[in-house]
């Protein structure tokens, strides 16, 4: 039997609340489901298209209820309100989001949202490390996490029920064509929804950077953990240190150095969201990254991230 490109689901159909719950806690994230009246009557139906990292939910409840969840943590969603609108609740606040448009939710995100009996939708949930793999790749660099704007989005969704028809349809295509169509799906959400990178993206690209930069990049990057003073630099480059420096500044808009700082604070940064805060620091993770000065490691970090590095481990410590 040949592989294809894509998984379609058998629908899943109940008038059961509990059954309904539980099936859609391991399909997305552990929630509570309310009803808005008194007609406690469901027809939920759910219907799945996957493509490796990415999948599609068509999804509709036939009631008035309410769903009140935890942060996604792992993923993102976006929603697209196919048939009526639906109301979404983030930090105390209620977003309405019209027939036709869509509306995105972040990682770190807790949210309530309230459906309309004849409400249906069609949700792409993406995992958190594609998204993160794509961008790093798109812009030659690690800058953070993205997050995308509360609002809800005509464009965007359009080009989400645009998206949906195409992956159904080359759902059964062989499965060796499955990273192309990922990376349409991400490239379309990136683009898309507006987000803290959309600036950045929307710059005209530079020129390809010389040999010399990817010399250093590849040694840096390779084990961002090791010191490289700027006369190993050069030796690695084979061109002169002003050449490299102008190098970088031209193709990089940054220096050599603050490159391998930027590099080493992102593995600073990876360690802390995986490390246990019971049995690890701070300074134990910068000093493992490179930092003499924890004092300068905790700025540049706040510079680059916008959190401090014990507020991670914090954060991470009360998620555990």
């Amino acid at each position: 039997m040949i592989e294809t490109l894509g998984r379609k689901s058998e629908a899943f159909e109940t008038r059961d609340p509990e059954m309904a719950r539980a099936h859609l806690s391991g399909v997305f994230r552990s929630h509570r489901l309310d009803f808005r009246n008194r007609n406690h009557q469901l027809a939920v139906r759910h219907r799945t298209v996957s493509c490796g990292s990415a999948s599609f939910h068509g999804l509709k409840y036939g009631a008035d209820v309410r769903l009140i969840s935890s942060e996604m943590d792992r993923f993102y969603l976006f929603q697209f309100a196919k048939r009526g609108s639906f109301q979404i609740w983030r930090n105390g606040s209620a977003t309405t989001v019209p027939e036709k448009t869509a509306y995105a939710v972040n990682t770190s995100e807790t949210f309530a949202k309230d459906w309309t009996d004849d409400g249906e939708q069609m949700i792409l949930r993406v995992e958190r490390a594609a998204i993160a793999k794509y961008l790093q790749n798109l812009l030659a660099s690690d800058h953070g996490e993205i997050e995308f704007q509360s609002a809800a989005t005509e464009d965007a969704g359009r080009m989400l029920y645009s998206l949906y028809g195409y992956i159904d349809a080359m759902s059964e295509r062989p499965a060796r064509f499955r990273s192309q169509i990922e990376d349409v799906i991400l490239s379309t959400i990136v683009s898309a929804f507006p987000n803290n990178y959309t600036e950045t993206l929307e710059r005209p690209q530079k020129p390809c950077a010389p040999y010399y930069i990817h010399r250093i990049e590849e040694a840096i990057d390779a084990d961002p953990r090791a010191d490289f003073p700027l006369q190993d630099m050069v030796e690695i480059a084979g061109v002169s240190a002003r050449t490299l420096y102008y190098g970088f500044r031209q193709f990089r808009d940054t220096t050599p150095l603050n490159y391998l700082r930027d590099r080493k604070l992102e593995l600073a940064r990876r360690m802390l969201l995986d490390a246990d805060p019971a049995q690890t620091t701070v300074t134990s993770i910068a000093t493992e990254c490179g930092f003499a000065h924890l004092s300068k490691f905790a700025v540049h970090f706040r510079e680059r991230f916008g959190q401090t590095p014990s507020a991670i481990l914090k954060f991470k410590g009360r998620k555990t």
